[in-house]
């Protein structure tokens, strides 16, 4: 499968749940603005919103299908993350299921399979995410 299909299978497949999941990252996080969340997509598969706080600070949280080839691994894999980074990269949360082990690529030829991982990714707790964020945001204030 060409990257171009794979990069449109995923996102038909993947682009309602990760649309839902930011919206449910925006709920939990009341007290942040975050702008709607939308298609991030082009030469990866991404949804994303944004809150600004101003002269280009703010946070960036999205979710993203990773695809095994651009990690270098072998083709035709999927992993799916959801990544909440700050203002110059700063990391400030990230959930990826089963980063760093054998098991983090599934086939994205085994739709059972991509729905299943994602699955995983939507089960994250999003109760402290809000408070996480407040932290950072306080700090780059400082």
């Amino acid at each position: 499968m060409t990257r171009e299909r794979s990069i449109a299978r995923m996102t038909r497949l993947v682009a309602p749940r990760a649309l839902a999941l930011l919206e449910r990252v925006r709920e939990a996080c009341p007290e942040v603005s975050f702008t709607v969340p939308a298609d991030e997509s082009g030469d990866d598969v991404r949804w994303g919103m944004w809150h600004e706080r101003g002269e280009g600070d703010g946070v960036d949280a999205y979710v993203e299908a990773h695809l095994s080839e651009d990690y270098g691994d072998r083709p035709g894999g999927v992993n799916v993350g959801l990544h909440i980074i700050g203002s110059g990269g700063e990391i400030i949360g990230m959930v990826c299921p089963y980063n760093y082990t054998q098991q983090v690529w599934v086939s994205r030829n085994d739709l059972d399979a991509v729905h299943a991982r994602m699955s995983e990714l939507e089960s994250v707790d999003l109760s402290g995410v809000q408070d996480m964020l407040l932290d950072h945001l306080s700090r780059r204030a400082a």
